[in-house]
């Protein structure tokens, strides 16, 4: 007659490990006792590891699902790397983007939390790189800049820190009147033109400026 302890200890089995590798520092290669080999990262699966230094150990339904989210966080990691390394991305970026590519938030997390602890993911550096190239296509002021960020899944505090740098090096008023200028160009004048310049962001003392300036103009 089985033994009913030995019996609900193999029926809580859920995956036996034939094999264990280390791929490269804190990369693990783990060889199933059937089916296709896959790869984890150490610290996702940090309750594991005294264990999958062993080979032929066997696992339990719950350190199987331990070990598969880890995996999947181990294939999320590597595609966010992919994007990252054509351009900064923020956190909220590379979690639509790996949604798309049906990675569940939990796996998601685990691999953002991991590439931010690294350095390689960080909003304040996408901020600084998004607001860079910003100015080279477009004359905005800082509630523009600011609410664009926000758009985009930067935390206000982060966001706002980035556009009060910006504006260190950067004059708001000269921006303000390369807006009026290319508005002119488009035909924008007088109040239209000054809405066209709240709506980009810039400060209702700028706009109260130029309104001052063109009607001296038209007077004189």
């Amino acid at each position: 007659m089985q033994d009913e302890n030995s019996s609900s200890a193999s029926a809580n089995t859920a995956f036996f490990c034939a094999k264990i590798d280390w791929t490269s520092p804190g990369i693990l290669k783990i060889y199933p006792e059937e089916g296709p080999s896959f790869f984890v990262r150490d610290e996702y699966v940090p309750t594991l590891l005294e264990r999958l230094v062993f080979p032929n150990i066997s696992l339990t339904s719950e350190d199987f699902d331990t070990l598969f989210l880890g995996a999947r966080a181990w294939l999320a990691e590597k595609s966010a790397m992919t994007y990252l390394a054509r351009a900064e991305h923020c956190r909220k970026q590379l979690e639509l983007k790996l949604r798309k590519k049906d990675f569940l938030p939990s796996e998601t997390s685990y691999a953002l939390d991991y590439l931010e602890s690294k350095g390689y993911l960080d909003d304040a550096r996408f901020c600084e790189a998004w607001l860079r190239s910003r100015l080279l296509h477009k004359a905005e002021g800082p509630s523009k800049l600011l609410a664009a960020l926000q758009n985009r899944g930067i935390a206000y505090e982060t966001a706002k820190k980035a556009v009060n740098e910006l504006f260190l090096v950067n004059d708001e008023e000269t921006l303000c009147q390369k807006a009026i200028e290319k508005l002119k160009r488009r035909g924008k004048s007088g109040i239209k033109l000054a809405v066209s310049l709240n709506r980009a962001g810039f400060s209702t003392k700028l706009i109260s400026k130029y309104i001052k300036s063109a009607q001296r103009n038209k007077d004189t």
